[in-house]
């Protein structure tokens, strides 16, 4: 299956062709029994997640280090 058009997903042409080759890899190497193949719009969705994931989790470490900087600074200040 390829990829639906989402624009809520900001992703170029070549992300989307990756996204579907890896859905692929997925269901070829799934049993051809099984019935809940992972599509490619169920792998954006969570490669959507992971990415938003990365983006909190920078944000959060940027913030520690700012937090950490002015403590310091505050430490020598004192």
């Amino acid at each position: 299956m390829k990829l639906k058009e989402d624009p809520s997903l900001v992703h170029d042409k070549e992300t989307v062709e990756v996204m579907n080759l890896e859905a692929e890899e997925l269901n070829f190497g799934q049993s051809e029994e099984t019935t809940d193949l992972m599509t490619a719009e169920v792998m954006a969705n969570f490669m959507e997640f992971e990415y938003l994931l990365d983006e909190e989790t920078e944000y959060l470490i940027s913030l520690f280090d700012l937090f950490v900087m002015c403590f310091v600074n505050y430490l020598l200040n004192v």
